[in-house]
């Protein structure tokens, strides 16, 4: 008897051919750029003294380690926005943010 490690995602995804598991893998990517646009959009269009508009433009003071800096969320999303063509002052009109950010290209 042999014990595997893994979820079931992986192993459904090692079972398709290799196209298809490009295509799954390249879905997943646009659902996440899509679903961190859509977000900071609705945080964005919140109010000034919100908690999460605070805290995402909050700047931390502190030592930072050696090394490679951590990619973080909103290098991300500034990563995300450029690829889209959009930049923060189209967050105020929601259908013009949805319909630049969402529905994406999966080409």
């Amino acid at each position: 008897m042999t014990l595997t490690t893994g979820t079931a995602e992986h192993f459904l995804c090692e079972r398709l051919p290799t196209y298809k598991r490009e295509t799954r893998n390249c879905n997943k990517v646009v659902l996440h750029i899509d679903q961190r646009l859509s977000w900071y959009g609705h945080v964005m269009r919140r109010c000034e003294t919100h908690a999460t508009k605070s805290v995402l433009s909050m700047n931390v003071e502190g030592w930072r380690g050696r090394g490679r800096p951590r990619k973080r969320w909103i290098d991300c999303l500034k990563e995300d926005m450029k690829q889209k063509g959009v930049d923060v002052s189209m967050t105020s009109d929601r259908e013009e943010w949805k319909k630049k950010t969402c529905c994406a290209d999966t080409k």
